[in-house]
């Protein structure tokens, strides 16, 4: 049984391990949850996001992380399970329970033949050998600790009959097929009747009245939809109450049933006309006078006019302002531009980031002219500097040497 115990420790060894491993798990997907929801709470630019998840993952992928865990711990269950099949066997194989009923006879036997006669009696007295006990079957005793598992009572047969269909039950579920078949239709209605009725303004919230143009009413006219030139169909009559399907088969449900039928839904389509169909219906119509002294007043100069000012706001809409560097930065162009290019070619690492700073900035500048400008501003401020310095230091008499 030693093997046994040493198998036991290593699987409890391992269970520890195994947790200590999926509770790393559990807190490295934590830490990569938070550290989303932290950004996605903006309390980290993206920089700082990218730079707070490098250090978690150490130069690996989230997928890589969980994989590497997924692997570990299966390897750990598959050598509990290789100790668990060889407890298993060396219990299986454990042959002693016999050799303890073998022992028990030849013990018997030599106290039996120890025993010795007594003189004085005439009749010997020898102890018969006592007869080997049968081997005793091995009981399962419970564990102590586990909770008993509940009692379950023998279930009795329960014998369900069908209940007899009475005429009340049998009325209700005609009148529940009948809801059922005109609810969907109702609600529709409903739906329908209150999609059309439109919202009111809240108060105060009123767009102001603008005075009425001269050509108001015929703008009017021609967003009206069909309904208002050919003339709008009778409104329906309000019936006086709704009829609810819980109040049962009677008269008004079926008056209500029947009107249903003889109804005509009209649906508002809206409608847009040319200003020469419109004009050409109101003369057919005989328009209003006032609606044609309107039209009369629209001269063909103020036509033209609105027609120069709407072109004109299209123009201004639809102008693209042209990229114009500034007068240092088309001198930078010229003048530094290879020395730019040569230091771009030397020092990609360093640039690269200035590029993508430079994006980041919105600045209105193109990059390649803002390093342009950058190293002849660097020249010149050098170059200055030493011309000015030089005029310092001659007139405190100070020498080259002693500066330097």
């Amino acid at each position: 049984m030693k093997d046994v115990k040493l198998l036991t420790q290593k699987v409890i060894d391992l269970l520890d391990e195994l947790e200590r491993y999926q509770y790393y798990k559990e807190q490295f997907l934590l830490a990569v949850n938070n550290l989303f929801r932290e950004y996605q709470r903006r309390h980290y630019t993206y920089f700082q996001y990218e730079q707070e998840l490098k250090k978690i993952l150490k130069e690996k992928t989230r997928e890589e992380w969980i994989e590497y865990y997924n692997a570990y711990l299966y390897s750990l269950l598959k050598r509990i399970e290789a100790y668990n099949d060889q407890i298993f066997y060396e219990i299986y194989q454990d042959k002693r329970f016999e050799e303890i009923g073998k022992k028990e006879a030849p013990v018997m036997e030599k106290m039996a033949a120890r025993v010795e006669v007594i003189p004085h009696i005439k009749k010997k007295v020898v102890l018969p050998p006592r007869k080997a006990e049968p081997k005793k079957e091995a009981v399962i005793e419970p564990i102590p600790g586990l909770p008993k598992g509940p009692a379950v009572p023998p279930v009795a047969e329960i014998s369900l009959e069908k209940p007899a269909l009475s005429l009340l039950s049998f009325v209700a579920q005609i009148r529940l097929f009948f809801q059922r078949l005109f609810a969907r239709r109702e609600i529709e209605r409903e739906v329908a009747r209150v999609k059309g009725v439109p919202e009111k303004p809240a108060r105060g919230l009123a767009p102001k009245v603008k005075p009425a143009k001269v050509t108001a009413s015929l703008m009017d006219l021609v967003r009206k939809p069909k309904e208002a030139l050919l003339g709008a169909p009778p409104a329906a009559k309000a019936a006086p109450g709704e009829v609810g399907f819980g109040a049962g088969f009677g008269w008004q449900f079926i008056q209500a049933l029947r009107g249903r039928r003889k109804e005509t839904a009209f649906t508002e389509t809206k409608v847009e006309f040319g200003t020469s169909t419109v004009r050409l219906e109101t003369l057919r119509r005989k328009a209003a006078p006032e609606l044609q002294a309107q039209v009369e007043e629209i001269t063909a100069t103020a036509l033209t006019e609105e027609a120069r000012r709407i072109k004109s706001i299209l123009e201004k809409r639809k102008a693209l302002k042209i990229y114009q560097p500034s007068f240092f930065g088309a001198l930078a162009n010229v003048t530094i531009k290879k020395m730019s290019l040569w230091l771009l070619d030397n020092f990609p690492d360093f640039f690269k980031e200035l590029y993508q700073t430079l994006r980041l900035a919105n600045i209105k500048i193109l990059s390649n002219t803002y390093v342009n400008m950058m190293v002849l501003g660097i020249i010149s401020a050098f170059i200055f500097g030493l011309f000015l310095f030089g005029i310092v230091f001659s007139f405190l008499d100070l020498s080259f040497k002693v500066i330097f």
